[in-house]
């Protein structure tokens, strides 16, 4: 079965005025062998795609002519919303391979290669975990809960082979990296920024906000 996604883009120039027109492009997307569930998780300015079918987990990378490729890979029902402008994917998800099957985390490179994220720090006993941003270095931020005890932290991975906790404990995620290793995110609801070493700076709030979060950061 090949299954479409219909991808719909709104434009317009200017600001949105009451009764103004909005032109729309409409884009047809072929997956062959997918269900009729589809998802697109992430996408980049070359025109790559991260494409989730959320009926059996699988993972398609999508490149602007056209050509898809399936993620083959043990963990399944995963998530790809972090990829950089070379095309390559953080995957998290369950590793069935293991008994009970545990949250994993793969680097899908856009030469094809997986790399396995090794986590010797948090010990990979996670209840859930998310990867949000990545820069072209493939470091890769992104948040997790833990199973026993509970708690909510954000991690940084700064090659596959190693992490780094950024923060212990509280309402907290890293949600976007630059190329610099900037971090950005929130921390106990409040916006701020970490660097390398795991050093957290918050950003101001607008004036009668008490919480916030930041959620991207540019090159400049």
């Amino acid at each position: 079965m090949n299954t479409k996604l219909i991808l719909a883009c709104a434009m317009t120039t200017g600001l949105l005025a009451s009764g103004q027109a909005i032109s729309w492009t409409m884009q047809s997307i072929t997956v062959p062998g997918a269900s009729n569930n589809l998802k697109i998780s992430a996408f980049n300015s070359q025109g790559t795609m991260a494409i989730r079918d959320s009926n059996n987990g699988n993972i398609y990378r999508r490149l602007s002519n056209g050509q898809v490729t399936q993620f083959i890979d043990p963990i399944r029902f995963a998530g790809a919303d972090a990829m950089n402008e070379n095309g390559d994917f953080a995957i998290a998800g369950v590793d069935q391979t293991v008994n009970p099957g545990v949250t994993a985390i793969r680097i899908w490179n856009a030469n094809g290669t997986v790399q396995t994220w090794q986590d010797p720090q948090l010990g990979g006993n996670y209840g859930s975990l998310l990867m949000w941003g990545m820069n072209e270095s493939r470091q890769t931020v992104g948040t997790y809960v833990r199973d026993s005890p509970t708690f909510f932290g954000a991690c940084g991975s700064y090659s596959p082979n190693s992490s780094l906790l950024l923060t212990p404990m509280g309402a907290s995620f890293a949600k976007d990296i630059s190329n610099d290793g900037t971090i950005v995110g929130m921390n106990e609801y409040r916006p701020g920024t970490w660097d390398l070493a795991g050093n957290y700076t918050a950003l101001p709030l607008p004036v009668g906000d008490t919480s916030g979060a930041a959620h991207v950061i540019t090159e400049s």
